[in-house]
């Protein structure tokens, strides 16, 4: 029964949760089975301390900002299902943040965790999202070189270990 069920992110700024046992349609174009999702949640990584961020995409294109600048900032870059079935944990490309929803209420996220990579005054971010095989401790690969190490057990504190020797700029 799980694995009918899947998340994904886009470059969109939304995730959407996806059932494959939901009703299906055809593509008129080559007949093939089509899936909606069945949840959608846009702006999921939006920064919305920058004004442009919060401006609609035709807004965005009046001011000469293309589709490819609008994406990069708000694209989601990780979706990962935690312990709790109902849990989804998501990145961002640019807001240095792991977002944790509840699937069954994703207004907003239930938790956020902002990662310490900052750089020039701003934000980096997160590149991968993984956990190890008991789901206690949360990977978060950023920007900046670094793999940050949370206990998911108590994400509101700081990194338990900082990993480093990557690609230094």
């Amino acid at each position: 029964e799980e694995s009918a069920i899947w998340a994904s992110g886009g470059r969109d700024g939304c995730f959407m949760i996806w059932d494959t046992r939901a009703l299906q349609r055809t593509n008129s174009d080559t007949g093939e089975p089509c899936y909606r999702p069945v949840r959608k949640h846009e702006r999921a990584h939006v920064p919305v301390s920058e004004t442009i961020h919060q401006s609609p995409a035709s807004t965005l294109r009046r001011r000469g900002i293309g589709a490819e600048n609008i994406g990069t900032e708000r694209s989601v870059t990780c979706v990962m299902w935690l312990r709790d079935p109902n849990v989804l944990a998501t990145t961002g490309a640019t807001d240095g943040r792991v977002k944790f929803w509840d699937v069954r209420n994703s207004i907003r996220p239930m938790h956020e965790i902002a990662l310490p990579c900052v750089e020039n005054g701003r934000r980096r971010g997160i590149t991968s999202l993984t956990h190890d095989s008991t789901c206690t401790t949360l990977a978060v690969s950023c920007t900046d070189s670094r793999i940050y190490l949370y206990d998911y057990i108590r994400p509101d504190q700081p990194p338990v270990a900082r990993l480093g020797g990557g690609h230094e700029n």
